[in-house]
């Protein structure tokens, strides 16, 4: 979960980095000690005391190639059906693109909206691509 693991500084101030694209629960435990010692029934030692870290999952962007950026068709060729036009689908990272939602993974519905188009008059009905 930790590109850093947590520390505790001096100033008790909570230090650690999160690893990216990484979530979870981690359990941590933490003393403290000085250099005094333990003459006359002294005690050089404190703790342990527990820390729990969880890192929440985050929804992350949704990404896509397209394997043709420049399409060509002749004109009145009726519709056109491209297999694997779009590759490398995927809703983010793996814990969301699963198809049920299960622990660890959250299932999300893609879909893919056509942002412009600068000759929609070109089209009897506008391209879409089959989120699946």
């Amino acid at each position: 979960l930790f590109s850093q693991p947590p520390t505790l500084l001096q100033n008790g101030s909570l230090s650690f980095t999160v690893a990216p694209g990484l979530f979870g629960i981690a359990h941590f435990m933490f003393s403290a000690s000085d250099d005094g010692g333990v003459d006359r029934s002294g005690v050089d030692r404190f703790g342990p005391l527990s820390l729990t870290v969880t890192v929440a999952p985050l929804n992350n962007q949704p990404s896509f190639v397209l394997q043709t950026p420049v399409f060509h068709v002749l004109e009145g060729a009726g519709q056109v059906f491209e297999v694997g036009f779009a590759a490398n689908v995927t809703n983010g990272l793996p814990n969301e693109d699963c198809l049920v939602a299960r622990v660890g993974c959250e299932a999300q519905t893609r879909t893919f909206i056509i942002e412009y188009v600068d000759r929609a008059g070109l089209f009897a009905r506008l391209p879409t691509i089959d989120p699946a």
